[in-house]
Formats: structure tokens, sequence, C-alpha cells
């Protein structure tokens, strides 16, 4: 089961086939892709950091990876003050 893992895979919508599947990160939330054509960056949300890895668009090669500190989690408080 792929519970709490990303994975990433090549899909030819044409011939409806895939490639198997590679493991991007073990655990994650909240995944993304972009892509210019020739890399796909993959991101997601790792505790409170951000997890991002690099591939070539076409082999699916691991080119780099890296993390940035996120903020907390934890939701701020708003309050709304009316006319007084």
């Amino acid at each position: 089961m792929h519970k709490g893992r990303i994975l990433l895979s090549e899909v030819n919508l044409g011939l409806w086939t895939r490639r198997e599947p590679i493991e991007v990160s073990a655990s994650g939330k909240y995944p993304v892709v972009a892509t210019d054509g020739e890399t796909l960056l993959v991101a997601w949300r790792q505790r409170k950091d951000v997890a991002w890895k690099m591939y070539d668009a076409r082999s699916l090669q691991l080119v780099q990876e890296g993390r940035v500190a996120g903020e907390s989690s934890d939701r701020p408080a708003v309050t709304r003050g009316g006319p007084g």
C-alpha cells in the first residue's frame, strides 16, 4: 500500500501505459509537481519543512534535492473587531 508515500511515474496517456513508480519520499503531505519541460520539481510538506527533489524529466534520474525550513504549522488566531 502507498500509505503516506510520495511516488512519481511517467504516464503515457495515449497508450494508457506507465513506468513503475519511484519513491520520492517514504512520507509527506501535499505533494506538488512543476516542470519546465527538461526537469521535474517535486515538493512536499515534511513536518514543518518543505522538502523538494528535482528530476530529469525524461529519465526520472535525481538531479538535486533539498529542504527549506518552514514556519510553524500552527494557525494564528484571527480576531475581527467591529465598530466600536
